[in-house]
């Protein structure tokens, strides 16, 4: 009984052994297949990441761009937001006001002096 029992044991070590060998051989059949693409890819490597920090480094410089010119419409805007305030202001005011010279031209001169004073301020940020 113990003999039929060896026996049976070694019967499925063998199998055992005979399927992971087959295994073993397709795995490395497929390493080799896998070995020359490797290779070429760790050639091809070191251009690829180079292209990878050009690309990065155009996006950044693209943002910033883009960044920068939001900035100057955002101030233009407010400029003439401003502008627009400025212009209503002075068509509230009566027609008789507007009459004399002095006071016209003192108006203007206190309206541009104000503008003025306020964009600088504004740039100045």
């Amino acid at each position: 009984m113990l003999e039929i029992s060896f026996i049976v044991l070694s019967i499925a070590f063998l199998l055992l052994a005979g399927t992971l060998a087959a295994f073993l051989f397709q795995i490395w059949k497929v390493v080799e297949r896998l070995l020359p693409i490797i290779e070429q890819l760790n050639q091809a490597l070191p251009t690829i990441i180079q292209n990878i920090q050009d690309t990065t480094l155009n996006v950044k410089q693209t943002s910033s761009h883009i960044h920068f010119q939001a900035e100057k419409l955002s101030l233009l805007l407010d400029q003439l937001r401003a502008l627009s305030v400025v212009a209503a202001i002075a068509r509230g005011l009566k027609l008789k006001f507007f009459s004399k010279g002095t006071n016209a031209a003192a108006l203007t001169k206190g309206l541009s002096a104000f503008v003025q004073t306020f964009l600088t301020q504004r740039n100045n940020k």
